[in-house]
């Protein structure tokens, strides 16, 4: 109504580009990264997990769903079921977001810091994006702007969930035009894959500066 000028801080590559339906006050213009000496640091602890991970040749598995409406306990046993299902045991960080004080139900709870103190899982409400992100073998995240170009330029596969709200409008345009490739399975630490398959993310020439890849992972380890 007002025709104040809106600011979509996307490439228009990655968004698929610019709907036709668009006012022309609607200015896409890059995705924002977050790299000033004000970005904080990873915490010492979760640092020290992945490091484990790589020593003892596990793969370290994100999960994140930022702001989304997914209670802690859904997180902690979607995350405790890939930990103890899959054929490799992956190392699973789940970061909570809003959601990390919430209280979870005994049995959950119970069985979560079982694997807090055998150090197969980390749970945290958020961490820096930027310095996360590349040291992961996979992230499992819901499609936001901001975790789906981040994810891009680390060219780490991805796992984006189903339906959450509006936040896949990011990422299946740019399925669609071209920025990524199908993977299935999860290498870690050089070895089998997590949960079925061989590793490695794969780079489509022709890429907009700045962007890598974004892959699909098949996780067959778990049940149905």
């Amino acid at each position: 109504r007002t025709n104040a000028p809106l600011i979509v801080p996307i490439s228009e590559a990655m968004f698929g580009g610019r709907p036709a339906d668009w006012p022309s006050h609607f200015v896409l213009t890059e995705c924002i990264f977050l790299r000033s000496a004000a970005v904080e640091e990873l915490e010492a602890g979760l640092r020290g997990f992945v490091e484990e991970a790589r020593r003892e040749g596990a793969p370290v598995v994100l999960m994140a769903f930022s702001s989304m409406p997914i209670p802690r306990g859904d997180i902690l046993e979607l995350a405790m079921k890939m930990i103890e299902e899959c054929r490799v045991r992956p190392r699973l960080i789940a970061l909570m977001g809003p959601h990390v004080d919430e209280a979870c139900g005994a049995k959950i709870t119970e069985r979560a810091d079982g694997l807090r103190r055998k150090g197969l899982l980390w749970e945290a409400g958020g961490a820096p994006f930027g310095k996360l992100l590349p040291l992961m073998d996979c992230i499992i995240m819901h499609g936001g702007l901001g975790t789906t170009a981040e994810s891009l330029r680390a060219a780490v596969p991805c796992m984006v969930t189903g339906v959450l709200l509006m936040d896949q409008r990011c990422v299946r345009p740019v399925v669609g035009c071209g920025l990524c490739r199908g993977l299935t399975g999860l290498g870690g630490g050089g070895g089998e894959g997590v949960c079925s398959g061989k590793g490695g993310a794969e780079v489509q020439s022709g890429v907009p500066t700045g962007e890598r890849a974004i892959s699909a992972v098949s996780f067959e380890g778990a049940s149905d």
